[in-house]
């Protein structure tokens, strides 16, 4: 994966990034400390460009795809 983005709010780092094929690669990786990382599946398999953190929730969005923005709380 390209990683495009990263954000860090109330104790996670949250990272994206454009798949670089078409194959569902996990999209997103979930931090405590910012070195050791978890691969989480992404709500859709889009091209995630950038992530965001505020009023307790990651927002991220892409420049492909049907549903281009994802949140989650944290």
């Amino acid at each position: 994966n390209q990683w495009q983005s990263v954000a860090y709010g109330d104790g996670y780092f949250v990272a994206v990034a454009v798949a670089l094929d078409a194959t569902g690669a996990k999209r997103v990786m979930i931090s405590t400390d910012g070195a050791n990382w978890t691969a989480e599946a992404a709500a859709e398999a889009n091209q995630w460009k950038s992530v965001v953190y505020g009023r307790d929730k990651f927002v991220a969005v892409s420049q492909t795809g049907t549903n281009r923005v994802m949140y989650s709380y944290v």
